[in-house]
């Protein structure tokens, strides 16, 4: 079983960990409140709400700037 984790925002930081963390082959859910940049980060799932996001995973990673 792998771990799920929640990057919610994907703004430099954002992005920069989910990118690495995918490197490690972590499952990923990815929420930002432009749904663009969270696809630009091109890994993992994209989820609609931070609600959405949060469901079902490990670990949340949020930055709150």
């Amino acid at each position: 079983m792998s771990t799920r984790v929640a990057v919610l925002g994907t703004g430099r930081m954002g992005s920069a960990i989910a990118r690495r963390l995918a490197e490690t082959g972590i499952d990923l859910v990815l929420w930002n409140r432009t749904r663009a940049r969270a696809e630009d980060v091109g890994v993992g799932t994209v989820a609609a709400t931070p609600e959405d996001a949060v469901a079902n995973v490990d670990v949340v990673i949020t930055n709150r700037g």
